[in-house]
């Protein structure tokens, strides 16, 4: 039979193996989310058509690469909310003609 000393040794070494088998597998995890993330941002970054954005202070739309607005609106940004002055400033990437559309609409009328 086991005396006490030897229960609490195995108790202790249970615990011990259970807890580095725990970080093991939360390093795995983080690791392989942290590298899912990072190849989401790449597609994504590939994968936008436009920018609709802030130029000379009016709402204008850019195609990806190109150094000069595809479309620029008669709608002011400074007469649009802040929060949609804040992200025209920054850039709205945008990854379709209907969401080029429906952006479009939201920004200018």
């Amino acid at each position: 039979m086991r005396t006490d000393r030897e229960r609490r040794r195995a108790v202790i070494a249970g615990v011990l193996i259970a807890l580095a088998v725990i970080i093991l597998a939360a390093t795995v995890i983080f690791y392989f989310v942290g590298r899912t993330t990072a190849s989401a941002n790449v597609q994504e970054e590939e994968t936008y058509l436009y920018t609709i954005l802030d130029y000379e202070g009016r709402v204008s739309v850019m195609r990806r690469g190109e150094a000069e607005p595809y479309e620029i609106f008669d709608t002011y940004t400074a007469s649009l909310p802040e929060a949609d002055q804040k992200d025209l400033k920054e850039g709205v990437r945008i990854y379709s003609d209907a969401q080029l559309q429906k952006a479009i609409e939201d920004y200018t009328s």
